[in-house]
């Protein structure tokens, strides 16, 4: 998960910003889901007709589904967790059930069965890879203002959707010498589906994201001003962007300050 921090600019570059945590909020919607769930489960023990624990998480799942058919966007998000955690084992079937209801919910305008149905639709966890699907919702998620999704974007339209930590790594070796990386990175890219490089595109996400603290989209927006990939080179601001992830101790961000000095 992304880390969040206040950005405060020293400058007229930009006001002080206090954004918010997606991923906190991300996570506080599946503690709701929860709570609702054992709030059904613990109302089910007074009813003596159900004898077993299963059998009351079966009900309470049940009654999530006759609240999920009505349209109520919290209970087929619920719904979709629910079968999301089911189908862990490679269930297809439970797949199936998890994308109808985020999908439900996506389409009320739900935005964290949005960014789930990216991260669904994206292959990384499921085999439902779509990624021209992933794009589109988390799109949708992005322009709600989530800046996970934004940060998704950016990353997609800078190189291709998904990173292969390993030989991203072993690419940002390179990362001060501009042509072995784009070489290296033209490579890289290649393998990756659906690639679609726009680093235009890539710095408005971006930035987006880096405006609401999501460090991963700042240190990022920094390496695209520092090489000129979708603008103009402007090694300030990409001291000002490597700066703010710095501080959240970011030792890529410690590193590119370090060879800049």
């Amino acid at each position: 998960m992304a880390a969040f921090s206040t950005i405060k600019f020293a400058s007229a570059s930009g006001p002080s910003i206090k954004p918010k945590d997606y991923s906190a909020l991300h996570k506080e919607r599946n503690e709701e889901c929860g709570r609702q769930q054992a709030s059904k489960v613990k109302t089910l023990t007074l009813d003596s007709d159900v004898p077993s624990y299963d059998e009351m998480v079966l009900k309470a799942r049940h009654a999530f589904e006759a609240r999920a058919k009505r349209g109520v966007v919290l209970a087929q998000y619920c719904l979709a967790t629910y079968y999301r955690a089911a189908g862990v084992g490679g269930d297809h079937e439970n797949f199936d059930l998890m994308i109808k209801w985020y999908q439900g919910a996506a389409e009320r305008g739900d935005m964290f069965s949005q960014y789930s149905l990216g991260i669904v639709y994206g292959g990384i966890a499921y085999d439902k890879e779509d990624f021209g699907e992933a794009l589109n919702w988390y799109r949708c998620a992005a322009e709600q203002g989530d800046a996970r999704a934004q940060t998704k974007l950016g990353n997609f339209y800078s190189r291709g959707m998904f990173d292969s930590v390993v030989e991203y790594a072993r690419l940002q070796k390179n990362i001060f010498d501009a042509e072995k990386f784009k070489s290296g990175m033209k490579a890289y890219t290649a393998n990756v589906q659906a690639a679609k490089l726009d680093y235009v595109e890539a710095r408005k996400w971006y930035r987006l994201a880096a405006l609401q603290g999501d460090i991963d989209a700042q240190f990022r927006l920094g390496f695209l001003h520092y090489f000129g990939w979708g603008g103009a080179v402007d090694h300030a601001k990409a001291r000002t962007w490597y700066s703010l992830t710095a501080e959240n101790g970011n030792a890529a961000a410690k590193y590119a300050l370090e060879r800049m000095n």
